[in-house]
């Protein structure tokens, strides 16, 4: 899988899982950090 592909699955499903979980107050900080988080799993780590 490219790293494209895998940036773009794994940040729909955890910011859809903020957006369900979080306040809506906190979605926006909390979606910028796991923006940064799933960039850095995806096109840094090497994992895949």
């Amino acid at each position: 899988m490219e790293p494209k592909k895998i940036f773009w699955v794994l940040y729909s499903t955890t910011d859809l899982a903020i957006g369900f979980l979080a306040p809506l107050a906190w979605w926006l900080p909390l979606s910028v950090i796991n923006l940064a988080a799933c960039w850095w799993v995806a096109f840094r780590s090497g994992w895949f």
